[in-house]
């Protein structure tokens, strides 16, 4: 806050201040004069408007200035060029001297021109010119864009030219009535884009690649992870979070399913492959992110490429440039974004006689108990604590809320960061520091996360040839957990009438009540600490024109320390009103595991480029050597002497202790070859092969090539006519190979383990030797073949853009059990490669921008959807249902097909009538049906409702009902800039996708004696017929069971749309910044996950990954959040 302070105070000193002229310094020596012109410009602030063609016209320059006015400077620049410039506020524009020709014979005026210069939007370009091929007769339109030029005749041709749109020549019309549209130059065409191993034109890509520029997103918003600004974004790429808790993690997945065996993308930090969670990367940190989809542009990195590449290329510093700060902070308040409502403590009593319970598992009458809370409802004051004591039994009536009392008034977030950067002609440099300082919303100070970031980049010129490079970075988080799963669970299960009470008197002594709040409080958190020092060296070397060779090694450091200690202590039980232990005391126990991960990476590579004529080519042909070696030790040690100290030393009982060493290598050489015909028709092929050390030795090598082709159609001659409409048109199409790697190093080697075996009667523990299973040592590398087509247009002057990719992938050769094997046998069939899956998919990007005087505007929305199948499985000669089988779609949900509840009617006398199923096998037991209960159809006609075998050939009732599958991903995003204003906005969500939940928030009383929600009080009963849920039941199992199994009425919809970001910002005015020297000074406002629409139970999350109850645990949050971004 000391700094933000001091900006503004700086702001209003500076206020009155006299305007002061920035000064240059140049020693320069036959030096082009546009790179002169960019030293101008970084020193002194000013922008420069000029044609870089119209540049190339000019002689390069020899200057000695020091400390010199920018106009004087200028001057002394373009003295004797063929340029003049004019200085308009803080912009420069250059443009070409006039020709005056002394002693000129003027010509004789016969014919005027008249018209209007546009953009392709309508918008008058004011200041266009207009001039007459060959002389110097010429004009500039007003501000309505009308110009009028006076020529000899109706012959000739005019030159119509504006900064930053394409020149047009003309023939001089004979009506003498001229509309010209000007079109923007396209940017877009020398927009470099990061690929593997190197860079290319966007222009020239023929593969399927998406690039973000993190400043772009992560300016306004309130996260310390690369991953939270990333979703919605970029078409194909899901990341899910199982958790709101602080620094929860994200998975990150591309394009679907790729495999059974599970796995996810590599992720690659300049180049080289990153050892920790994405989330401590410092997004600040970052320039771009760029993500390789199909093997066309993933093979050159072959093994581990089959879940696809994210490359994020970190921010650096430049040469030549002045020293700059840059500050960011922002101050975020959290709070979770839905909280379940339990159902009050009358319906949740009046629901235990509706099961037919007559009294409460400990004792309570429950008609006792509703009279007590009628009683209660109408006259509070009747009973003023809140409960009443009857035949020494305990009733509870006042309402509470056990859920609402873990939480603080809301969470808190604080992040800073700041770097400094700069150079000189032969230097370059950047350092920066970030802090991430995070509370969750849990009432203790153990909900908490903490991050550092320092990373250090320089970049020195050896020679005229060589260049070094150091990038250092360190990372360190603190993520202290209060064992929030279980508490979460506990304030679930709680009924809305427990006492929350801090304490409770029982037998004269006072103990600390035993709800989740004091449990809470009174446990020990676990600490996860990480540190990792990335080291990286790099060389790059122009021994010759045209070749660059490149040298990187990487030293990664990861370490890992995690301790949790089950603290032990005494509290009053709030539901049986007696004192209870947490744990047995002689249990007590302190845990300590410490894991080490250290990386070694090379890489060797040489590009070298070349033209012939309209003939451009790119070879790139390198080797990498990739080192992976991870230990880890695990101790834990029971009886602590003081929970104070917790640590092995302090405790007295039982140590069992633990190691594990594992490590693997990969070793590949790789080439990528790149030519293209006039920037029209391209090609482009790469290449790679892999040894790797997780394979048996005879099969450690694979080999991956990839072909992409592409055709800029809009280059064409016969295109032209359509420019103005039609800007961009490029056709795609790419097809390769990628393996995958992701396995444990050892499944090949059969090892045997030691093994502490119980306690013997003569209290000895003795080792034994497990027996290894069955090895295969023939398997190999899973192998992914990708086909993608696609293409790219811009319309309408650049304005409107669609992109559209289509995608058939095999994923060949996966890794499974062969065979069944007989169970005689005591041991598993081996790995194999024995099936193949097959997936398919598209992406659609469609995005609109435009400029309508001082507004700017630019929305964009993407669509994604994919499928996949097994296509072979061997181990599955049955065809069962509760495994992989060919044909089956991934993610399908089979299960019953709900027909309506079982209504009184339906029975005589206690028996079903015909013609209605009344028998329902559930495995091995045998259920009758009651009143309330669900009728599921009876699709096979048998009169009874089971699953038969269970196998493709009888499934008896059962049908695919669903699947799981996030299909129709899609995310809009926009931004409107006016004058110093913008404002941004980010929307995520999933347009189809079906969930099987069983879970306390699903349905009520999910088992004996639990949690009913206010949600869940519409079931069956004789006078509510037409409930939602089926009848409840006092026991889980039987009929209850029955009524849960998986069917379609009670399956979840778990389709959404997020308001992901919204943010607003404001950027104060240049001419008052200059004043206290600052470029840029900012202050924002927004909120992050600020609403949901979905049909998700409330208290759920449909974003959620939780494996246990979808987001029944830590909930997600709500942020609002404001700060400053600030440059000087």
């Amino acid at each position: 806050m000391k700094l933000t302070a001091l900006v503004f105070l700086t702001i209003c000193l500076q206020l009155s201040a006299k305007t002061q002229g920035q000064n240059v310094s140049v020693n320069v020596k036959n030096t082009p004069l546009e790179k002169v012109l960019n030293t101008f410009r970084k020193q002194s602030g000013y922008d420069f408007w000029f044609d870089s063609q119209l540049l190339s016209k000019g002689n390069n320059v020899n200057l000695s200035l020091q400390n010199m006015p920018v106009e004087k400077a200028l001057d002394a620049c373009f003295a004797g060029q063929p340029f003049e410039y004019e200085v308009v506020d803080k912009t420069i524009i250059i443009r070409e001297k006039k020709v005056v020709r002394e002693k000129a014979t003027p010509l004789p005026v016969d014919f005027t021109i008249t018209g209007k210069i546009t953009d392709a939007g309508g918008i008058p370009l004011v200041g266009a010119t207009v001039v007459l091929k060959g002389s110097n007769k010429g004009t500039a339109a007003d501000a309505a864009g009308h110009f009028s030029l006076h020529i000899p005749d109706n012959t000739g041709v005019l030159v119509i030219t504006f900064i930053g749109y394409e020149t047009m020549e003309i023939p001089v019309p004979r009506s003498g009535k001229l509309e010209v549209v000007l079109q923007l130059k396209d940017k877009k065409i020398d927009e470099i884009v990061v690929v593997g191993y190197g860079s290319q034109k966007k222009a020239n890509l023929t593969s399927a690649v998406n690039t973000v520029k993190m400043d772009d997103i992560a300016a306004n918003r309130p996260t310390s992870t690369t991953g939270t600004l990333l979703q919605g974004i970029v078409p194909g790429l899901q990341i899910t979070s199982g958790t709101g808790e602080p620094g929860g993690g994200f998975t990150f997945n591309i394009r679907g399913t790729t495999s059974i065996n599970g796995g996810g993308p590599l992720i690659l930090v300049d180049n080289i492959p990153f050892n920790g969670p994405m989330n401590m990367i410092n997004p600040n940190d970052i320039e771009t992110v760029t993500v390789l989809k199909d093997a066309g542009a993933a093979a050159i990195y072959g093994a581990r490429a089959a879940f696809g590449v994210i490359l994020i290329t970190s921010k650096k510093g430049a040469k030549n440039g002045k020293i700059k700060f840059d500050y960011s902070n922002n101050f975020t308040f959290s709070t979770p974004s839905s909280i379940p409502k339990k159902a009050s403590p009358l319906a949740t009593v009046q629901a235990y006689k509706d099961m037919g319970y007559g009294a409460y598992w400990t004792g309570q009458n429950v008609d006792k108990w509703l009279q007590f809370l009628n009683d209660y409802n109408a006259d509070p004051s009747k009973y003023p604590q809140g409960y009443t004591m009857d035949a020494g039994l305990r009733y509870q009536l006042a309402e509470s809320d056990v859920i609402g009392q873990l939480f603080d008034r809301s969470g808190k977030q604080q992040m800073h960061d700041l770097a400094i950067s700069g150079g000189s002609d032969k230097t370059a440099y950047r350092i920066s520091l970030g802090t991430v300082n995070e509370d969750g919303i849990m009432v203790t100070n153990a909900d908490s996360y903490k991050r550092y970031n320092l990373k250090s980049y320089f970049s020195a010129d050896v020679t005229k040839w060589l260049t070094t490079q150091l990038d250092v970075g360190y990372y360190s988080s603190t993520k202290s957990d209060p064992n929030s799963s279980w508490l979460w669970n506990t304030a679930s299960n709680s009924p809305s009438y427990v006492p929350l009470a801090d304490t409770m008197t029982i037998n004269g002594i006072l103990y600390p009540t035993g709800t989740p709040k004091n449990l809470l409080l009174n446990a020990v958190p676990t600490k996860d600490r990480l540190n990792d020092i990335r080291l990286l060296g790099k060389v790059i070397a122009k021994p010759v024109k045209d070749l660059t060779i490149t040298g990187e090694y990487l030293y990664d450091n990861l370490r890992e320390i995690y301790t949790s200690y089950n603290k032990s202590f005494d509290y009053a039980d709030i539901s049986e009103f007696v004192r209870k232990t947490t744990v047995p005391v002689n249990n007590a126990a302190y845990y300590n595991f410490n894991q080490m991960d250290e990386r070694r990476t090379m890489n060797i590579y040489a590009n070298y480029l070349r033209s012939f004529g309209k003939h451009n080519f790119t070879l790139m042909a390198g080797y990498n050597q990739d080192q992976f070696h991870r230990e880890s030790i695990n101790v834990n040690k029971t009886q602590m002497i003081s929970a104070d100290l917790p640590s092995i030393s302090t405790a007295v009982g039982d140590l069992t202790a633990g190691d594990a060493f594992s490590e693997w290598s990969v070793m590949g050489f790789f080439g990528r070859l790149n030519y293209d015909y006039k920037g029209k028709y391209l090609f482009e092929i790469n290449g790679r092969a892999d040894g790797s050390s997780k394979f048996p030795e005879n099969h450690r090598w694979g080999y991956f090539p990839s072909a992409s082709v592409g055709w800029r159609v809009s280059e064409e001659n016969f295109m032209q006519r359509l420019k103005p409409v039609l800007s961009e048109l490029k056709l795609r199409a790419s097809y390769g190979e990628v393996g995958n790697q992701d396995i444990d190093p050892y499944k090949f080697m059969d090892a045997m383990s030691p093994y502490l075996t119980g306690w013997l009667a003569n209290s000895t523990r003795p080792t034994t030797l497990t027996a290894p299973g069955l090895v295969s040592p023939n398997f190999t590398w899973e192998t992914v073949r990708t086909l993608n087509l696609g293409m790219n247009t811009e319309l309408f002057a650049n304005r409107l853009s669609v992109s559209v990719d289509w995608y058939r992938r095999q994923t060949l050769n996966m890794l499974t059990s062969a065979i069944q094997l007989p169970a005689v046998l005591g041991t598993g069939a081996p790995l194999q490669n024995a099936a193949n899956l097959q997936s398919q998919g598209y992406e659609i990007v469609i995005g609109w921008k435009d400029k309508i005087g001082d507004l700017e505007y630019q929305i964009s929305g993407n669509l994604y959807d994919f499928r996949s199948k097994i296509t072979k499985f061997d181990n599955n000669k049955a065809g069962s249902l509760s495994t992989y089988y060919v044909g089956s779609d991934f993610n399908e949900i089979w299960g019953y097909t709900t027909d309506r509840l079982y209504q009184s009617s339906d029975f005589n006398n206690g028996v079903i009538k015909g013609g209605i199923p009344g028998q329902i096998r559930n495995g091995s037991s045998i259920v009758t049906p009651n009143p309330g209960d669900v009728l599921y159809k009876d699709r096979d006609g048998n009169g009874v409702i089971s699953n038969g075998q269970n196998t493709l050939a009888d499934h008896g009732d059962l049908s695919i009902i669903g699947n799981n599958r996030l299909a129709l991903q899609y995310g809009i995003n926009g931004a409107v800039g006016y004058k110093n204003w913008s404002f941004s906005f980010v929307l995520a969500g999933v347009g189809k996708r079906d969930l099987w939940l069983s879970n306390n928030l699903t349905f009520p009383y999910n088992y004996e004696f639990g949690t009913i929600y206010a949600n869940q009080l519409d079931y069956w009963t004789p006078n509510n017929p037409d409930a939602h849920f089926a009848r409840i039941y006092a026991k889980a199992a039987g009929n209850s069971a029955v009524n849960k199994l998986v069917q379609s009425r009670y399956l979840t919809n778990a389709a959404y749309l997020r308001v992901k970001s919204i943010g607003l910002s404001y950027g104060l005015p240049r001419e008052l910044l200059q004043k206290a020297g600052f470029s840029r000074l900012q202050v924002f406002f927004s909120g992050e996950n600020l609403f949901t629409f979905s049909k998700f139970p409330k208290g759920l999350d449909p974003t959620s990954t939780a494996d246990k109850g979808y987001g029944i645990s830590y909930p997600m949050m709500r942020m609002f959040s404001f700060g400053l971004n600030a440059s000087f």
